[in-house]
């Protein structure tokens, strides 16, 4: 969404939307609508400028991305590496696994 390059599904970040609730995806599997953004700062913040992130899960419109979610993607950019991809925040482990 942000930088529009192509990349393996693993090293993406995943956003999904179920219902009114917005969150992040890691198993890749959870229900729902969902988009891809690559775990570099530049593209998250690409697609939040473009709001590339509220047309691709059909947030309605003025719907800004909770905080909570802001700040899981922040942690999980700052903690990746090019050749694995993401990795959670430390401490994060157990609120990613229920998404």
């Amino acid at each position: 969404m942000g930088c529009r390059e192509r990349h393996s599904k693993w090293v993406l970040i995943r956003l999904c939307r179920s219902g009114e609730t917005l969150d992040v995806d890691s198993s890749g599997r959870a229900a729902g609508r969902g988009a891809y953004i690559c775990a570099k700062m530049e593209c998250w913040e690409a697609a939040k400028r473009r709001r590339a992130l509220q047309r691709a899960l059909r947030l309605a419109a003025g719907v800004p991305v909770p905080d909570r979610v802001a700040g899981l993607v922040a942690g999980m950019i700052s903690n990746s590496t090019p050749e694995t991809g993401w990795g959670p925040v430390q401490g994060q482990e157990e609120v990613l696994s229920r998404s």
